[in-house]
């Protein structure tokens, strides 16, 4: 998983996790903190890119 900050193509700062298919399902905590974080980045989006 990585996540990153910033727009596509610019500078920005990225941090990168390796999990374990273990590892993400003994954090559901994880996982639902990071589809609220998805879901409200994509409700906020303006137009992307093609």
């Amino acid at each position: 998983m990585e996540i990153t900050h910033g727009h596509p193509g610019a500078p920005g700062a990225s941090l990168t996790w390796h999990l374990t298919a273990a590892e993400w399902e003994q954090s559901p905590d994880l996982v639902a903190l990071l589809k609220a974080v998805q879901t409200s980045i994509d409700a906020t989006a303006g137009p992307r890119p093609a």
